[in-house]
């Protein structure tokens, strides 16, 4: 009970580590007893007589000063040897740095093992003037007995512990302390806490916060009664376990709760991400408020994903047949459960528990297919479609091969039963947009290759190709082909004279078929039959040109005179102006030459063969200055 309340503060982000010697020792570093016997060990018989060699540590230390006659030489020496020394193992503090769920450590070790293990994500604080390099989203190491690469800031001998724990504490240092042990729940691990001084600072805390203190923890693999009964007394809960075995049964936990945590706010994004990617994992969020949802998860690097799954489905069902066909067919589709479908489902990603039961409504699998680029190639024909990809759907019966031809979504799907013949299966789908001429050009090129049943060879690389004749003969579908590619060869022509390029045009119809050939008539020059007679309108003409006009009916040559033209077509949203228009009348006649005489201003003229003729020009009529 008190271990899952202290795994949920720590989940939270509430927990201070204050760690002691025995935290070390499995690393081979001594406790304070050990320390004291090396100490010894280095004094001359002489100087062992002058000092008490069973006394504690800060006793020995202190005495060891005084008969060196203030020097702390030897001990800083002894110092440098048994903590600079190569650890043993470092697994616990690796393990501890694997969860980036702790900011503060208070410790009173002199090793750097917690420095090493966290690395560039640790700040390590001794003294006043460290706290300005304090990082909110990092690991903030306090060593409140000095840091070895600093002798000045060691605490060992009795007159340092009195000189730094009577020191102020109001002072930067101990106020961080002490705010920590004020507002945090505290997790005591491989501390003996024999250190009075220590014990002080803490009795002196909890006494002013009283009832609303918050909790604390002692982890020890095997407290006496007495000790035990002394902790609860002051309402330390001790938590029978080694620093490792307490570790995994942590990191367990952490597993088992870290996306619900993060689902329900009780850590820092930052966090989750940093304990996801220690397992190979990169997660994208969304912020929904109150809660965090789980966008995407993906490899870490791009590696694939490893994990379980778990449920129990109504056998009435049936899922059982859904599940078959999903992983024996090359299916694409969503493959879809209900909550009431599903009875439980629990689901672990590189294990951690991604979803337990009764998380989710709505379970969906959907296939992920494998990339692979190629080249497309009618060789008889001269044809060919270069830098192409498809999606690859495999399953146990059959596979589907899925691609995109320009605006073309073409998918093929070879089946192969228990002992018969593959089969092929097709089925293909036109975007309802045109992106351009070009892409067009070629989609209905190999349509029509498709449907003539012609041998194509996808090219996967240099050396690997596979050929094999199209699956399908279809008259019909190949005259449509045509029809299309006849259509896009005439927008060709009109991209070229117009100097426009159709793009993000809907398909065609019939209006737009008569427009362009209409257009395409007058790009080629073709003539237009106008009627037998048409009418002009001039100003007053002079008696001399009405005389020229009443002879026009004696000429073998027809009239014919260009003028400039405001007309404009309209083609899939492209404006296409036509600017000249040449008329052509052939065995012309006035037939109003009376009118004109008396001050008419339309001239009527008509062909004795009974047709006008017109072509429309893409340049205007040259003005005369």
């Amino acid at each position: 009970m008190e271990q899952q309340k202290l795994f949920e503060a720590i989940r939270q982000e509430d927990v201070v580590i204050f760690a002691g010697a025995g935290f070390s020792r499995y690393a081979g570093y001594p406790l304070g007893g050990k320390l004291a016997e090396i100490l010894t060990g280095r004094l001359s018989e002489d100087e062992k007589l002058k000092v008490s060699v069973n006394a504690p540590l800060d006793y020995l230390s202190e005495e060891i000063v005084r008969i060196k006659r203030g020097s702390r030489e030897m001990i800083n020496s002894v110092l440098d040897d048994v903590f600079a020394a190569p650890a043993i193992s470092t697994s616990d503090h690796d393990l501890l740095a694997s969860i980036p769920h702790f900011r503060t450590i208070i410790t009173t070790n002199y090793d750097a093992l917690f420095e090493n293990a966290f690395g560039d994500t640790a700040t390590l604080i001794y003294k006043d003037t460290d706290l300005a390099n304090w990082r909110q989203n990092g690991v903030n190491i306090l060593k409140i007995h000095g840091d070895l690469a600093d002798k000045s800031s060691i605490i060992l001998t009795r007159e340092d512990y009195a000189r730094f724990y009577h020191k102020d504490y109001s002072s930067p240092f101990w106020a961080t302390i002490i705010k920590a042990i004020a507002t945090k729940t505290i997790l005591f691990l491989g501390y003996g806490y024999e250190d009075p001084n220590v014990w002080a600072i803490f009795e002196h805390v909890y006494n002013h916060l009283g009832e609303n203190r918050k909790r604390a923890y002692f982890v020890s693999p095997g407290a006496s009664d007495e000790k035990i009964d002394f902790l609860q007394k002051r309402g330390i809960h001790y938590i029978k376990h080694t620093g490792e075995s307490f570790l995994c049964a942590l990191t367990e936990d952490i597993r088992e709760h870290i996306f619900e945590d993060m689902r329900k706010k009780w850590l820092s994004p930052e966090t989750f991400r940093k304990f996801t990617s220690n397992h190979q994992l990169s997660v994208s969020l969304q912020d929904k408020g109150d809660s965090y949802q789980v966008h995407s998860i993906s490899g870490k690097n791009g590696e694939p994903m490893h994990g379980n799954m778990r449920f129990k489905f109504d056998p009435d069902g049936d899922i059982d047949q859904r599940f078959q066909k999903f992983f024996e067919d090359g299916q694409f589709d969503q493959l879809e459960f209900n909550k009431k479908e599903l009875a439980t489902f629990t689901l672990n990603i590189e294990g951690l528990k991604l979803f337990g039961e009764g998380d989710l409504a709505q379970v969906s699998f959907k296939k992920m297919p494998k990339i692979i680029p190629f080249d497309l190639v009618f060789s008889t024909e001269g044809f060919e479609m270069r830098n192409l990809t498809a999606q690859i759907y495999g399953g146990k019966k059959s596979v589907t091969f899925k691609t995109k031809l320009h605006t073309l979504n073409f998918q093929i799907t070879i089946v192969n039963p228990d002992d018969q013949e593959p089969d092929a299966r097709w089925s293909m789908e036109h975007d309802a947009i045109y992106r351009n001429v070009n892409e067009e050009l070629e989609v209905h090129e190999f349509l029509k290759y498709f449907f003539l049943q012609k041998e194509a060879t996808i090219y996967l690389t240099k050396e690997t190709k596979i050929s094999k004749q199209c699956p399908t003969y279809d008259k019909e579908r190949v005259s449509n082909a045509e029809t299309y590619l006849e259509y896009f060869k005439g927008l060709k022509e009109v991209e070229r004279a117009f100097g426009v390029r159709f793009t993000d045009f809907y398909p065609i119809d019939q209006e737009s078929v008569d427009d362009l050939n209409w257009i395409l008539q007058v790009i080629r020059g073709q003539q237009f039959e106008k009627g037998e007679s048409m009418e002009m309108s001039f100003g007053e003409l002079p008696s001399e040109t009405i005389d020229s006009l009443s002879l026009v009916k004696e000429y073998d040559k027809p009239l014919e005179f260009t003028v400039n033209s405001d007309l404009t077509m309209i083609l899939h949203n492209q404006r296409l102006p036509i600017p000249g228009m040449h008329t052509e009348i052939p065995y012309p006649e006035v037939t109003n030459i009376e009118e004109l005489r008396s001050g008419g201003k339309v001239l009527k003229v008509k062909s004795r063969t009974g047709t006008i003729y017109q072509k429309f020009m893409l340049k205007p009529f040259p003005s005369i200055d």
